[in-house]
């Protein structure tokens, strides 16, 4: 799936939870916890707040150190050095912390926060020199980057490299998209918009490696691409089979509901699943 996204909204349960419970046996978020936050084999990051393995971590830093400059609040946090200090001093003597841990400051009017501290954990964690430590009641607490997870930082990625690995991924997370769905897809990821200008190269490269594959849609007349990795599971759904690694490891729809969350990779860019699954 590439990534996960969460959603603090609870209705029947939150996004995530129902998106891993449509395809894990035995899930239970106690589950997700502990990858995130006890054997941090995972981590939490974007303005659409996603879950990335943390294996990838080295390729977020140059992502990241551009929000240094992008994020909405840099102004504001140049502007406010004495409360930065205040608030990382704060966070190594006393920390993981929320920002309701915070007290004194002044009230804000921001759409993610109430309080200038606010402005500043969230500033320091979009630039990654703070991540989630855990939660409290689903609070984010932050932490200290390097305190929580020294070792993914040891390894320097250029910006270059990260924005390649982030167009594969990108093609991997979508398994079926047309140049223009995969540009959106990989906005959300390097936090800006992705030009037409992009596409076309990208394409041409991921065609010549071997990476990326045409096929056609029934119905639609844009030029849609898979992994080509996935040929073979292609021509077995094609010949009405079901690849060997597609077993279920239990119940099957057959005997059970299985629920889509609204943040699914399935269907959450709504234009390209109603090209695909008319929905």
């Amino acid at each position: 799936m590439e990534a996960v996204q969460v959603d603090s909204v609870t209705v029947v349960a939150r996004n995530h939870d129902i998106v891993l419970w449509s395809r894990v046996a035995d899930y239970n978020p106690a589950d997700l916890d502990s990858l995130l936050y006890t054997d941090r084999l995972f981590f939490d990051y974007g303005q659409i707040l996603m879950i990335y393995p943390m294996r990838e971590r080295p390729y977020w830093q140059p992502v990241m150190r551009q929000q240094a400059e992008n994020n909405s609040y840099a102004e504001f946090v140049r502007n406010n050095p004495a409360l930065l200090e205040q608030v990382l001093e704060t966070l190594r003597q006393r920390g993981p912390l929320g920002n309701r841990d915070f007290s004194g400051n002044e009230r804000v009017n921001s759409g993610r926060a109430t309080k200038d501290t606010g402005l500043v954990l969230n500033y320091l964690w979009s630039t990654g020199e703070l991540m989630t430590h855990s939660r409290r009641n689903f609070e984010r607490l932050y932490g200290l980057t390097g305190a929580i997870v020294p070792w993914p930082l040891d390894r320097t990625v250029s910006l270059a490299e990260a924005e390649e690995y982030f167009g594969r991924k990108a093609l991997f997370d979508t398994g079926l998209c047309t140049g223009r769905t995969w540009a959106n897809r990989l906005a959300v990821t390097l936090h800006r918009r992705v030009g037409p200008g992009e596409i076309k190269p990208a394409f041409e490269k991921f065609l010549k490696e071997n990476i990326a594959a045409p096929v056609e849609v029934e119905g639609s007349r844009e030029k849609w691409y898979f992994p080509a990795q996935d040929a073979g599971i292609l021509a077995t759904l094609e010949k009405g089979g079901v690849p060997a690694h597609w077993q279920p490891l239990g119940s099957t729809t057959t005997d059970e509901v299985t629920l889509i969350g609204p943040l699914d990779n399935v269907i959450s860019d709504r234009a390209r699943t109603q090209a695909i699954f008319d929905f």
